[in-house]
């Protein structure tokens, strides 16, 4: 089961990090390069596009200068999503908190919801993506302390969070079984619970991404929430290798089956990215070459250099 949601993200569903590499994390959310990106990952037609993200990214489509700045009009659109609470924002929220893991958890919290305005502006959708951030980011600097986590990210909740999602935390930390996610299909809670559920549990990387797919419902989506933040907790070396060479070694090849997709979105690069997103955290310099499962030894310039694979 693991191999095979490897698989389908391998074959093209991947959101690159949105407009964030390029920015210093202490300036801000970068909001107008993300929502350029957001609109950009759209046109490049993707194979999958939840409602909530295509109503609004497609403001990207028909954007003129004369409008404003794009993020603007992105948030002005993203309000006839105001009341879903779907779990398009969350998936694609953990490079942000790779790029924002030197911030405060303030700082972090408030990137974390600008990012769901631009798309799922409910409040339950912008907490969840605050509170699950927080814990990446004690994760990141403290790898396997998942107590540390947990306390970081109901610290959060339980002064900012609204009921509703203050709720789920506690449900998930909790000892009772969990919500049947084959139901109301895309609820960003199902995702969000098991990610710290497995979080509590410190479920094996393997395990608890077998866990959440033989739930059945949004498969994909909810394992790549929960994917986060298990990956944050036992760090890459945790990830199988055949689940993560399924990823990391498409870079475009022609022979390979699936969509073709640009360049910029090919998930082979994504340990480049990682070390351009936690280079611009920390101004530390990551060795790609070095880091568990990159299927390549050599990396020139910011492309990965193909002929060492």
């Amino acid at each position: 089961m693991g191999t095979n949601n490897a698989r389908r993200w391998s074959l093209g569903r991947w959101t690159r990090p949105a407009g964030l590499s390029q920015h210093d994390p202490s300036a801000g959310f970068p909001e107008e390069d993300v929502a350029r990106k957001y609109g950009a990952w759209l046109e490049s037609h993707p194979f999958d596009v939840g409602n909530t993200c295509r109503t609004a990214f497609s403001a990207a489509s028909h954007h003129t200068d004369a409008a404003g700045p794009l993020a603007q009009v992105m948030r002005s659109q993203a309000q006839f999503s105001r009341d879903s609470k779907s779990n398009g924002s969350l998936m694609r929220i953990t490079p942000l908190a790779v790029w924002g893991c030197r911030l405060s958890d303030k700082l972090l919290a408030e990137a974390a919801m600008a990012d769901a305005k631009l798309s799922h502006p409910n409040v339950v959708t912008q907490h969840a993506n605050a509170i699950y951030c927080i814990a990446i980011k004690h994760l990141i600097a403290r790898q396997t302390d998942a107590d540390g986590a947990i306390k970081a990210a109901r610290s959060w909740a339980q002064d900012h969070a609204c009921d509703e999602v203050r709720g789920w935390l506690e449900a998930a930390l909790g000892d009772g079984s969990g919500p049947a996610a084959d139901r109301m299909m895309g609820f960003v809670r199902y995702g969000f619970f098991y990610a710290f559920r497995h979080l509590k549990l410190r479920t094996p990387y393997q395990d608890a991404i077998r866990e959440v797919l033989l739930l059945k419902g949004d498969t994909d989506t909810n394992a790549a929430i929960v994917g986060g933040v298990l990956g944050a907790l036992h760090g890459a070396s945790g990830i199988p290798a055949h689940m993560a060479q399924a990823v990391l070694g498409r870079l475009g090849q022609v022979d390979l089956k699936g969509p073709k997709r640009p360049e910029w979105l090919q998930p082979g690069r994504l340990p480049e990215i990682f070390a351009e997103l936690y280079g611009r955290a920390t101004g530390m310099q990551v060795d790609v070459s070095a880091l568990p499962w990159v299927p390549v030894a050599t990396v020139q310039g910011s492309r990965f250099d193909e002929s060492s694979s």
